[in-house]
């Protein structure tokens, strides 16, 4: 079984922006950023798990991922998850 990952929202140019400003922050600078932070800066921070990505919103779908890494996932919130449920009454189509 292979898991598939799915973006399904990536940080808006207004939380990229804020970003920016908080990582600035972490080195002294007061003032707003006025471009877009680069890739290469992304990648550096988020590689490093530097504090000021806690602003940024991401949202993946991933199917077909075992129930134990599901689970792994849920308990440890390295993210908020939403797993399939079992419950009969819940998986009803809804039309409201």
């Amino acid at each position: 079984m292979t898991a598939t990952i799915h973006l399904i929202k990536q940080p808006s140019d207004e939380e990229l922006m804020l970003f920016k400003r908080c990582c600035w922050a972490t080195v002294g600078k007061t003032e707003e950023p006025s471009k877009l932070p680069s890739s290469e800066m992304l990648r550096k921070v988020l590689t490093a798990r530097h504090s000021p990505i806690r602003v940024l919103t991401f949202a993946f779908l991933i199917e077909d991922v075992p129930y134990w890494i599901a689970m792994h996932l849920r308990t440890h919130k390295h993210m908020e998850c939403f797993i399939p449920t079992w419950l009969e009454w819940l998986k009803k189509d809804d039309k409201e």
